[in-house]
C-alpha cells in the first residue's frame, strides 16, 4: 500500500533545509516525473511500472535533497528499480541511452530529425554514468527501508463506476485515469491513501463531462471531505503551472549545492549532449526545456487540450522496437518528428487533464488499447532465409581390389564388436551374481543347521 508520510516530513523536506524554495522543490518533481514517463513510453513500459518509478521519485526526495541528489540520475536509478519490482527488467545500457534521448528532445537546441550523439560502450563517461545510476539506485533502497511495492489506486476507478452505476461510461473512466496519471506528479500519492485519490480523480471526471455525484458519495470508500477537496485542488494546480523550463530550474538548483558544499550537479560528460555530427554540445543543466506530451506528441495540458487517445501509436512502437535492438539512435527520429515546438502558443481556459493522454494498461484491470500494427526492421533491408547451398562432400581414395575388399570385410566381421561385448561383459556379471547367490544360500543353510543342533543340545 501507499505509505502516507506524517504531516512534519511534508513540510520540513531536506530540500528545504538546504535552501531550496517550495517552487523550485515542486518543479524539480515535476520535472523529474517527466523524464520518468517519457522513457518509461519510449521502452515500452506498462503504466504501472512508470507509476511505480515516479512514486518511488517522489518519495526519496522526502528523505534526501535535490542540492545533494541529481534529479536526473535519480530519475534513471527510479525507472531502473521499478522495472525491476514490476518484473519488467530493462537493460541498463539502453535505459541511459533513451534517458539521454529523452533529455536530448526536451532541449531547446532540439529540432526534428536529429539523433542524439549515443555514448561510446566502455568508455569513461558510460562507466561513469552507469556507476552513478547504480548507486542512485542502491540510495534509494536504502533511504526507503526496501519498502518498494506499491498499491496503485488505478483498479479502485473501474470499482467505484460499478458502484455508482456509471460502468457503461468509458469516456469518463478514461478521463479519470489521465488524471490519476497527471497526479503522479504531485505529492497526493504520498499523502493520501488510495481511495482517497481515486474518488479525487473521479469527482475530478465528474465535474468535466457534467455527471452530477449524490452527496458525501466518498464516504462509501472510506474517504474525507477534507482529504479529496485537498487532493482534487492539488492537482488542478498542476496544470495552472506554467511549462518546465529545466534551464532555469538546474541553474537554481546548482547555486543552492554550491552554497552548501554539494559537487552534485557539477559538469558530468554523459549528460553533455549534442546531435550526430554537431560540435556543439547540449548540457542538461544549461538548455533543457519540456516541448511536449510524450504520450501522443500532442501538447502539454498547459498550453491546449490535449485528445485522451491511447499512447501506443506507430511512432512510439517503432521507436520502442529500435531501442530494444540496441539501436538508441534510430528510436530518436520517429518519436521527436511529433512534437511540435509549444513556445509561441498561448494558453487556454479551462485547464484539462491529459499531460500524458494514454489508455490505461491491461495490467491493472483497465480495457486493453488497440494493438498497434508491427514497427518495421531497425536495421532495414530483406532477410535471406534461402536453404543454404549443398556442401561438396570430399570422396576418399579409390577402392581397391578384390581381394584387398575380401580380406578387409573378413578382418571386419572377426573383430568382436561393441553390442558383442556389452553382450558377454551382462553374460560374465550374470554368471558371477548366480555363483554368490549359491554360496550365500549354503552359508545359511549351515550356519540354520548349526544353531538348530546347538538348540536341541541346550534343551
Amino acid at each position: 500500500m501507499i505509505c502516507s508520510l506524517p504531516r512534519y516530513d511534508l513540510q520540513n523536506t531536506p530540500s528545504r533545509a538546504h535552501g531550496v524554495s517550495e517552487e523550485l522543490e515542486t518543479r524539480l518533481r515535476v520535472a523529474g516525473c517527466e523524464i520518468i514517463q517519457s522513457a518509461g513510453i519510449l521502452l515500452n513500459c506498462n503504466q504501472v511500472v512508470m507509476a511505480c518509478a515516479q512514486i518511488l521519485y517522489q518519495r526519496f526526495y522526502y528523505r534526501q535533497s535535490f542540492a545533494t541528489q541529481r534529479f536526473e540520475v535519480t530519475a534513471m536509478g527510479c525507472l531502473f528499480l521499478a522495472s525491476k519490482v514490476e518484473e519488467e527488467q530493462q537493460r541498463l545500457r539502453i535505459l541511459m541511452n533513451v534517458c539521454r534521448h529523452v533529455l536530448f528532445t526536451m532541449s531547446k537546441n532540439y529540432e526534428p530529425g536529429q539523433l542524439v550523439e549515443p555514448l561510446e560502450l566502455g568508455g569513461d563517461a558510460y562507466h561513469n554514468l552507469k556507476h552513478r545510476v547504480i548507486k542512485a539506485e542502491r540510495l534509494v533502497l536504502k533511504e526507503l527501508g526496501f519498502c518498494v511495492h506499491l498499491d496503485h489506486p488505478h483498479k479502485l476507478i473501474i470499482s467505484m463506476q460499478s458502484v455508482l452505476s456509471l460502468e457503461d461510461n468509458e469516456a469518463l473512466a478514461q478521463r479519470a485515469w489521465n488524471y490519476m496519471n497527471d497526479g503522479l506528479r504531485t505529492t497526493v500519492f504520498v499523502r493520501y491513501t488510495t481511495a482517497t485519490i481515486a474518488c479525487a480523480c473521479l469527482d475530478l471526471a465528474c465535474t468535466d463531462v457534467g455527471i452530477s455525484l449524490p452527496d458525501q458519495w466518498y464516504e462509501l470508500f472510506d474517504a474525507s471531505e477534507s482529504h479529496v477537496a485537498h487532493a482534487r485542488n492539488t492537482i488542478r494546480a498542476l496544470y495552472q503551472m506554467g511549462p518546465v523550463v529545466l534551464d532555469d530550474i538546474v541553474s537554481s538548483i546548482s547555486n543552492v549545492a554550491d552554497a552548501c558544499g554539494s559537487s552534485a550537479y557539477r559538469r558530468m560528460p554523459a549528460l553533455q549532449l549534442r546531435a550526430v555530427g554537431d560540435t556543439s554540445s547540449v548540457s542538461t543543466g544549461a538548455s533543457v526545456s519540456r516541448r511536449g506530451s510524450p504520450a501522443t506528441g500532442t501538447p502539454s495540458a498547459t498550453h491546449t487540450t490535449p485528445d485522451l487517445t491511447p499512447a501506443t501509436s506507430d511512432t512510439a512502437t517503432a521507436a520502442a522496437t529500435a531501442t530494444r535492438a540496441g539501436a538508441s539512435e534510430s528510436a530518436s527520429a520517429p518519436v521527436s518528428s511529433a512534437r511540435p515546438a509549444l513556445i509561441t502558443q498561448p494558453p487556454m481556459a479551462p485547464p484539462q487533464p491529459g499531460l500524458m493522454g494514454f489508455a490505461p494498461a491491461p495490467s491493472m484491470g483497465a480495457p486493453a488499447a488497440p494493438a498497434a500494427p508491427a514497427a518495421p526492421a531497425a536495421f532495414g533491408g530483406p532477410i535471406n532465409t534461402a536453404p543454404p547451398s549443398r556442401l561438396r562432400v570430399a570422396r576418399g581414395p579409390p577402392p581397391s581390389s578384390s581381394s584387398q575388399q575380401q580380406q578387409q570385410q573378413h578382418a571386419a566381421h572377426s573383430r568382436p564388436s561393441s553390442l558383442d561385448r556389452e553382450r558377454d561383459r551382462l553374460r560374465d556379471a550374470e554368471r558371477r551374481r548366480g555363483g554368490e547367490e549359491d554360496r550365500y544360500r549354503d552359508d545359511y543353510r549351515s550356519r540354520s543347521r548349526h544353531d538348530r543342533r546347538r538348540g536341541a543340545g541346550r534343551r
